[in-house]
């Protein structure tokens, strides 16, 4: 099995190298729409989880599918600013042995009523009449995703992982496909309760391709998520808190909420963009962290933070800790969304 994914990391690197679109233009936000893709239990703790989430979903590394034993089903709906849009998340995971195993994850965005006036025509005066037409757009997202880990020491296990993902979109007039390749890695202490992880997106050159001939390169993204994890026997609880760097690689886009001075002491947001080593700070104003507490092994708080917006959840477990409900509520300056995910676990 190590050959299988040292094997599969060398592919990868090499098509990596080799690869290259002429022609095809870059675009940092070609793949921002993956970020919809996300369980109530990461998207509470405002994406902090990514070394102790369970690996299914693109904002998470594949190699954290190694360290669940269970086989697991979850299904997320979320809404989005008062019914704008709404996104559905279907996941699988399970073990394939004792130190593999594989996920595989199929997403759905529908935004529908929106209003076309491009051919809007006159009536006998001249003046416009409004009659827009009624379209729909969707998007359907897949990843599958393979992780496997070894024991270096007693207390220590590392692991490796690696997922494909792709997605179609429908757009009015236009079909968007795209396909692309993730890598990740995780070391575990388990007796400090400590996880470091790293995540590699778009390592492939990841590339959407238009129906009228246009390609977009999506840029590479690099994140490392810290976790940590205790247990407090006399009040039957536990906590863990996260926190995810911003992409290292600042292939974001706008990633800092300046201000823009008008006069007279007013000042408005400013939207800006700024390269990680030129504003090292960003560490700290542009990441996410967020915080679990577990009371019982039966009920959850969750909490999160990221760049000024607040999130949070709950989740509860019934039948044994076999099901599972989650909610949370993301803040955001428009209208917040609500998710609701269901799990059952054997």
């Amino acid at each position: 099995m190590e050959k299988i994914i040292c094997s599969w990391i060398a592919i990868a690197l090499s098509v990596l190298i080799s690869s290259g679109y002429a022609g095809s233009r870059g675009g940092m936000y070609s793949d921002i729409n993956d970020e919809l893709m996300n369980s109530s239990h990461s998207e509470a703790m405002a994406g902090s989880d990514l070394s102790m989430s369970s690996g299914a979903s693109p904002s998470s590394t594949p190699a954290n599918l190694a360290f669940d034993s269970l086989s697991t089903i979850s299904l997320s709906y979320a809404n989005y600013f008062h019914n704008a849009f709404s996104t559905s998340l279907l996941s699988f995971t399970t073990s394939a042995g004792e130190n593999l195993g594989y996920g595989i994850t199929a997403g759905y965005v529908y935004l529908p009523q929106i209003e076309i006036t491009e051919h809007a025509d006159t009536n006998g005066s001249g003046e416009p009449v409004y009659d827009p037409e009624i379209v729909s757009c969707s998007s359907i997202f897949f990843r599958i995703g393979l992780g496997w880990k070894t024991r270096i020491r007693e207390s220590m296990h590392v692991a490796l992982g690696g997922a494909l993902n792709g997605r179609r979109t429908r757009l009015p007039d236009y079909r968007g496909y795209r396909i692309g390749m993730d890598l990740g890695a995780k070391m575990l202490l388990s007796k400090p309760g400590v996880s470091i992880a790293v995540s590699a997106e778009n390592l492939i050159s990841d590339v959407v391709i238009w129906s009228d001939a246009y390609e977009e390169v999506a840029y590479p993204h690099l994140r490392v998520g810290l976790g940590w994890e205790k247990e407090f026997p006399y009040i039957y609880g536990r906590l863990r808190i996260g926190y995810t760097t911003p992409d290292l690689l600042s292939n974001e886009g706008i990633n800092y909420i300046g201000e823009d001075e008008l006069g007279d002491g007013v000042s408005i947001e400013k939207p800006e963009y700024f390269k990680l080593y030129r504003k090292p700070s960003l560490l700290i104003t542009a990441g996410k962290y967020g915080l679990e507490y577990t009371i019982m092994s039966r009920f959850a708080l969750r909490g999160g933070l990221t760049q000024g917006k607040f999130s949070f959840g709950a989740g509860i477990l019934l039948f044994g800790g076999r099901a599972g409900l989650d909610y949370s509520y993301s803040a955001a300056a428009l209208a917040g969304t609500s998710q609701v995910s269901l799990t059952y676990r054997w």
